[in-house]
C-alpha cells in the first residue's frame, strides 16, 4: 500500500491524504492492446540491452506496463531497482536488489544521485528506475548517458512528442 499525506500549509485542509493499494494481477499482451509481434520485439530488445522509457499521463498504467516488461527479462539478468515508492514487482528475488529513496529526503548520503553512483558499482544487468520525477530527472538522465545499457523507467508526459 502507498500512502501520501500532506500536513499543514501544504494543502487547503489541515491534513490531505491519498492511498493506493497494489494489486498483483498477471497481465498478458492483450491487456495492453499491443500486437503480440510488437511485444515480442520489445521483449527481445530489452533482453539485448536496449533502454525502455514508458511515458503517459497520471493513472495511464505506466508502472503496470513497466512491471509487465520487467517480468519478461531473462532469468539470469541481475535487476537493480531504485524507486521512491514500492511499485516495481521484484521478478527474481534471489538475483535482484531493490533500493528505496525518499522523495523529500535532504540527507545527501540518501539522495537519489548518491544512490545512483553506488548502484552502478553493483554492476546491474538491468537498472530499473521507477518513476522519474523533478528531483531525480537529472541523476536519471546522467545514468542513462553513462554507457550502461538495459535501463527501464517511467515518466509523466501527455504524449511522446
Amino acid at each position: 500500500m502507498r500512502i501520501e499525506i500532506e500536513f499543514g500549509s501544504g494543502s487547503s485542509k489541515e491534513v490531505a491524504a491519498a492511498t493506493r493499494v497494489r494489486r498483483n494481477i498477471n497481465r498478458s499482451f492483450a491487456d495492453f492492446k499491443l500486437p503480440e509481434d510488437i511485444v515480442a520485439k520489445l521483449i527481445k530488445m530489452i533482453n539485448q540491452g536496449c533502454n525502455l522509457m514508458i511515458s503517459g499521463g497520471t493513472k495511464s498504467g505506466k508502472i503496470t506496463l513497466l512491471n509487465f516488461f520487467v517480468s519478461k527479462t531473462d532469468k539470469d539478468k541481475r535487476n537493480i531497482i531504485i524507486e521512491d515508492a514500492m511499485e516495481i514487482d521484484l521478478p527474481k528475488e534471489d538475483y535482484s536488489v531493490q533500493f528505496f529513496v525518499g522523495r523529500n529526503d535532504k540527507n545527501p548520503k540518501r539522495a537519489f544521485a548518491n544512490k545512483i553512483n553506488r548502484i552502478v558499482r553493483i554492476r546491474p544487468d538491468i537498472l530499473i528506475i521507477g518513476e522519474i520525477s523533478v528531483d531525480n530527472a537529472f541523476p536519471a538522465l546522467r545514468l542513462f548517458n553513462m554507457g550502461h545499457q538495459g535501463s527501464f523507467c517511467a515518466i509523466h508526459a501527455n504524449n511522446s512528442e
